[in-house]
């Protein structure tokens, strides 16, 4: 094929789907805290419900983020997940945040990958160095233009953070 012919699909609107699974966080350097996650993508913003007690919470939602646009503006946006400490009577505090860009995303296999984990940064402004913990999550982008591809299931073990969080894409 043609690259023009190529260029012509990357620039005509589409609905796409960015499915996005929070399973857990570990190693937060909070005790007994109740976290939640935000994940924003394009000014929509879902958020899981609030993790009661716990340094490892285990989420385990689903989120579907619906996008139209072209092939090239959608792989230029990207995805933030950003892990707070729950407060009542003040302002929650976040705790750290992973930035993933749905280019990456794109050029995986399928389109998507399954149980990875990534390193949460220190928010903009605050002191780095210290780790902020990490939060496993499943990620794919899904369009009526190519079928979804099946699940492969690897013989992991999923919880080995510091191994599969430089995996990461």
């Amino acid at each position: 094929m043609s690259d023009d012919f190529l260029n012509c699909f990357t620039i005509l609107q589409q609905e796409f789907l960015v499915c996005i699974t929070v399973h857990k966080a570990r190693n937060l350097s909070v005790y007994n805290a109740d976290t939640y996650v935000k994940v924003t993508l394009d000014k929509k913003v879902k958020q899981t419900k609030v993790y009661q007690n716990s340094e490892n919470p285990y989420f385990n939602e689903y989120f579907v983020f619906e996008v139209f646009c072209s092939l090239n503006e959608l792989l230029r946006l990207t995805i933030l997940f950003q892990v707070f400490r729950h407060n009542l009577f003040r302002k929650d505090v976040l705790l750290g945040e992973l930035f993933l860009d749905l280019a990456t995303i794109w050029n995986q296999s399928g389109h998507s990958f399954f149980k990875k984990w990534g390193k949460l940064e220190s928010p903009m402004g605050q002191q780095s160095g210290k780790s902020r913990g990490h939060l496993q999550v499943d990620l794919s982008i899904v369009t009526k233009n190519e079928p979804p591809a099946p699940a492969v299931f690897e013989s992991h073990d999923y919880d080995d953070i510091e191994k599969l969080s430089r995996n990461i894409p």
